[in-house]
């Protein structure tokens, strides 16, 4: 009798953990498909307002901000997802403090970038003014993305979800008056401060909850785990955004026509949307995932990888069937000449997909020092790999450096991981490898069926409808 209970009461366990994740993955994937619609949505409406030249000079200056933005609070919300295994009961406490901790980095910054706009100017290529912006907006993606990562660490979807969505509509909403009413000379700027303002009042907003809900205190624990936790990741940060967006930087100033940056930029904004629902997904796998590692639950977590595996490569090589005719909707002809890079930049999707397996598990160990190391060998080769290939084939080249950079990434994450002392590494490199035969077959079939859109648009409506059923039939998406 006690042994049915028992077994009874684990099934019931298990059942609402599966809810509970499904529900988590089904906010996050919904934030994500909705972020995704708004934003193809209006491709086709900013590519024809901006044009080509401003579309990449605006993709650039986005680009400064990514990278800013890894550093700009010294990575203050890289220790959210292990502080609530190490300070448990404070969690509150330590996330209102590591926040504090974040935003007088920030505060440094911004005053040097003020003091130095000038000799700044002339590395990013904008006015002194605007390097100010990129400084000023790096700290609002970063203070968004602070609370994003709580809210998905604390398990709280839906606020993650209506933060999200909020965002978009706002950020797009603004773009599009700024543009229309012409209150600035350069086109690219309305497009830069539609985004920001809305990023500024809501992580206003933000910052004052967080610090009135529960004050922060000057604690010396709170501030190391803070520090250990999240200064090596500014470089790893650093070193992923080089990864993506020193290609169109090193093009703007190898003297490639804005035109042809524009056409790149496009297609890297394109392709993201596998990247954008790579990150949703990743988002709400890490926190069960690390339940799981604590639990040494390893054979639940062994089923999980591999329906994680099964569910991107399919999300991935469907993409690639039905990308060609998207992109004739989303954008006008001028663009259509660059399509035959969205295979690469796929291909360099996949690795980054395959390379968070390690990276997730070296964050369980706290082992940031290791993942910075790696991946900032990585984004070295990449330079070096855009200085050889760029001048060469162009765009081509310049995404054929980044998905070989990405590939070499997983590889060094993989090796570390494999070889660390703590705990043994979970996966083999047996488990990647069907899945990632089966992006490049379908990345050749890219090429090959070009005049075949029916035969592609229904075979990737049977792998879509397979991947459905698969999670019906086992109740999970992981």
């Amino acid at each position: 009798m006690n042994h049915y209970f028992i077994s009874h009461f684990k099934k019931r366990a298990n059942s609402f953990q599966n809810v509970t994740a499904n529900s988590q993955a089904i906010y996050n994937i919904l934030s994500t498909a909705i972020l995704s619609g708004i934003n193809f949505i209006t491709i086709p409406l900013f590519t024809r307002l901006l044009g080509a030249e401003q579309y990449g000079l605006y993709s650039v200056f986005h680009s400064w901000v990514i990278i800013i933005m890894c550093f700009i609070t010294l990575e203050c919300r890289s220790g959210l997802g292990t502080a609530k295994y190490v300070f448990k009961e404070k969690y509150e406490e330590y996330k209102s403090s590591s926040l504090m901790f974040g935003l007088m980095a920030a505060t440094v910054f911004i005053l040097i970038s003020i003091t130095f706009r000038n000799q700044l100017s002339e590395i990013f290529g904008y006015s002194p003014s605007v390097v100010i912006l990129v400084f000023i907006s790096a700290l609002g993606y970063h203070l968004i993305e602070f609370a994003k990562n709580a809210y998905i660490y604390e398990k709280k979807a839906q606020k993650n979800f209506i933060l999200s969505v909020s965002l978009a509509i706002l950020t797009v909403a603004l773009s599009f008056l700024f543009l229309k009413v012409e209150c600035f000379e350069e086109k690219f700027l309305a497009r830069a401060y539609g985004d920001v303002l809305p990023y500024l009042t809501m992580s206003a907003v933000i910052v004052m909850v967080t610090l009135k809900k529960t004050p922060p205190k000057c604690n010396k624990e709170y501030w190391k785990h803070c520090f250990i936790m999240g200064f090596p990741i500014v470089f790893h940060g650093l070193s992923q955004d080089i990864l993506k967006q020193s290609d169109r930087i090193m093009m703007q100033h190898m003297g490639y026509a804005g035109t042809t940056v524009g056409i790149y930029s496009f297609f890297c904004t394109y392709t993201a949307i596998v990247n954008v629902l790579l990150t949703a997904l990743n988002t709400t796998w890490c926190p069960f995932y690390y339940d799981d590692l604590n639990e040494k639950a390893y054979e639940k977590l062994k089923g999980k990888c591999n329906n994680y595996l099964e569910l991107f490569t399919i999300i991935t090589c469907g993409f690639l069937l039905v990308s060609r005719e998207m992109c004739y909707f989303f954008a006008s002809r001028e663009y259509w000449t660059g399509m035959n890079v969205i295979p690469l930049l796929v291909i360099g999707i996949y690795f980054i997909f395959m390379y968070q397996f390690p990276v997730n598990f070296e964050f369980y160990l706290k082992k940031t020092k290791i993942i910075a190391i790696g991946t900032f060998s990585a984004a070295i080769v990449n330079i070096v790999l855009n200085i050889i290939l760029i001048p060469k084939w162009g765009m081509y080249g310049a995404a054929l450096a980044t998905a070989v950079s990405y590939g070499l990434l997983f590889v060094a994450h993989y090796v570390i991981a494999a070889n660390m002392r703590e705990m043994k590494f979970h996966m083999n490199l047996k488990s990647f490898t069907p899945g990632l035969s089966a992006v490049l077959v379908f990345s050749l079939l890219f090429y090959t069926t070009h005049n075949f859109w029916i035969l592609r648009w229904i075979s990737g409506i049977l792998i879509g409808s397979f991947e459905i059923f698969r999670i019906i039939k086992r109740k999970r998406i992981f």
